[in-house]
């Protein structure tokens, strides 16, 4: 639950999502669609945790991966559906090696680094 509005050292949630689903507003800040599945689940975790960023997935990668290293998520959230077009599964997440974070997505599997619950 959230605890204060104080701003966390280290960002709890990173929310990897489409380039394609929102735009950098005037202060940088990556915003999605209203309405979108993207802006409520979103709105969600903010419920849930005191820091939630949404990060843009960018087909180049580099520039993703270097504002996950700025943010040191707890873990990230990807909900990428597709790269430039293109639809196969797993894609976006081809280069997890080069992510130092743990990830969480539809298609993961259980990781030593998340508890299992009965």
């Amino acid at each position: 639950m959230r605890k204060s509005k104080k701003r966390a050292a280290r960002c709890d949630v990173a929310l990897l999502v489409d380039i394609e689903t929102g735009e950098r507003g005037p202060s940088g800040k990556f915003v999605v669609n209203c309405g979108s599945v993207e802006e409520l689940l979103y709105r969600c975790l903010r419920t849930l945790y005191e820091s939630a960023v949404i990060v843009p997935f960018d087909p180049k990668l580099t520039p993703t991966i270097a504002e996950l290293r700025a943010l040191k998520p707890r873990v990230v959230f990807n909900i990428t559906e597709w790269v430039d077009g293109e639809r196969r599964p797993g894609l976006a997440r081809r280069d997890h090696g080069r992510i130092e974070f743990p990830i969480a997505s539809a298609r993961s599997r259980p990781t030593p680094s998340f508890p299992r619950f009965s």
